[in-house]
């Protein structure tokens, strides 16, 4: 990284976006080339992080960041397709059972952080709660805890879990890691008023939870119009792969500027437990696959990512990259996982924080 803040003229704002974007452009060629998915979220989030350990901390728009959350909401609700809503209904026990799992495993790991002192209890249930990490970020920040430390929980969970999720798909599935739908076609025919509508689209979810005031609203808000215009078929909606790349880069630019040289020494005496934490719950999770794979004849890389502990924007991506995995299965679970949390979580992380704090003290 010494190249980067002593070789290059890197003191112009404009010069160091000019050059995140080439070095994020690179590197997201060599990792597609190498048949990673998701290589364009992160390429942009490693060059992002490198970038932040010398305190040059290049953070996209917040306007911009609700595009995209918006534009990967759109995504999702293409990969859940109306036979996925019909596919919970008829397997309500086991989406139930999933989503129920991950969350008694998140919450019993961030019990431990908290009854050790990691870090506050507030701040343990918040930062290990599965979903979209930006979704558990704001919320947190909403109900009081110190959001700092939720966000480098979150977001190294997104890393360890996209890196995990990189590996099982492109080590232990070759055959299918993939998706050659998702390779560099950067020339291909766009419909170009489907495109503006798509965008219109993107637009409402933007500004409507802005007037909302709902955390990560785009998303969320963006999931719900996009099953509505495919339920009632008011018009196709196109995403081109060009598009979806910069909104990938976007995206992980934001989550890698987040790791600042500061707030990663800051956070050098939590990392050992935060980092074991994440791996048991990675690992868990990988055992509850196992079962779907056994009980449930579900293919184990779709098993895999449907009981990922998230993001769920990062799971999309990395499962529209995937080739051969069953997309409307993985996007249902996240997505249940999802809605859970907004719905529940305020009252889950309040909760275990007292429970903890009341376990503490009779301890004591």
């Amino acid at each position: 990284m010494s190249f980067i803040s002593t070789h290059l003229p890197v003191q112009k704002r404009e010069t160091r976006w000019v050059l995140l974007g080439v070095l994020s452009l690179m590197i997201s060629i060599a990792l597609q080339y190498l048949g990673l998915p998701a290589s364009f979220l992160l390429g942009p989030m490693f060059v992002a992080i490198l970038f932040a350990q010398k305190n040059i901390v290049m953070q996209p728009t917040k306007p911009l960041i609700r595009c995209c959350q918006g534009t990967i909401g759109v995504m999702i609700s293409l990969a859940l397709p109306l036979d996925a809503i019909s596919n919970i209904s008829q397997h309500l026990l086991l989406f139930f059972g999933g989503v129920l799992s991950v969350l008694i495993a998140s919450t019993v790991l961030s019990g431990i952080l908290a009854y050790r002192r990691v870090v506050p209890g507030t701040v343990a249930i918040w930062g290990s709660s599965p979903g979209a990490a930006t979704v558990m970020t704001l919320m947190a920040q909403d109900y009081g805890a110190d959001v700092r430390l939720v966000a480098l929980m979150q977001y190294l969970r997104v890393i360890m879990v996209s890196l995990a999720a990189v590996l099982v798909t492109h080590f232990f599935m070759p055959n299918i890691a993939g998706n050659q739908d998702h390779q560099l076609h950067l020339y291909e025919t766009v419909q170009w008023a489907n495109f503006v509508k798509t965008l219109v689209l993107i637009a409402v979810s933007v500004i409507a939870s802005k007037y909302l005031k709902l955390p990560s609203g785009p998303l969320i808000i963006a999931i719900l119009l996009g099953i509505a215009v495919n339920y009632w078929g008011w018009f196709q909606i196109d995403l081109p792969t060009p598009f979806l790349f910069f909104c990938y880069a976007i995206i992980g630019w934001n989550i890698g500027a987040r790791f600042t040289g500061e707030a990663t020494r800051y956070a050098i005496k939590i990392m050992p437990n935060i980092f074991f934490s994440i791996l048991l719950l990675i690992g868990f999770c990988s055992l509850l696959s196992v079962g779907l794979v056994r009980y449930f004849g579900i293919d184990p890389l779709t098993a895999y990512l449907a009981m990922s502990p998230g993001g769920a924007d990062s799971i999309a991506i990395i499962a529209s990259t995937s080739s051969n995995v069953d997309v409307s299965f993985i996007m249902a679970m996240q997505t249940c996982r999802l809605f859970f949390m907004l719905i529940f979580g305020p009252l889950l992380a309040t909760k275990a924080a007292q429970i903890v704090e009341h376990y503490r003290e009779n301890r004591n």
